[in-house]
């Protein structure tokens, strides 16, 4: 995601102008990755404020289809 996804025009745009992203090292956050679940590195989980969450993509998701799964999200 680092090397293909992200460096895209597209994708960079689109989660700046929505979304706040965090970053977070799995190793450094134990606690956080078992309350989370995570199943697969990459994992992007986009959430409301209050924690809710709407979206998860595990695994590496390419440009186009990263932009338009972001696009529906409401």
């Amino acid at each position: 995601m680092d090397t293909v996804t992200y460096p895209e025009s597209a994708v960079a745009e689109l989660i700046s102008q929505r979304f706040i992203e965090l970053r977070l090292d799995v190793k450094e956050h134990a606690s956080l990755v078992k309350q989370v679940r995570v199943n697969a590195i990459p994992l992007v989980i986009v959430a409301r404020p209050d924690g809710e969450e709407l979206h998860r993509f595990e695994n590496f998701v390419p440009p186009a289809d990263f932009v338009r799964r972001l696009q529906a999200i409401k």
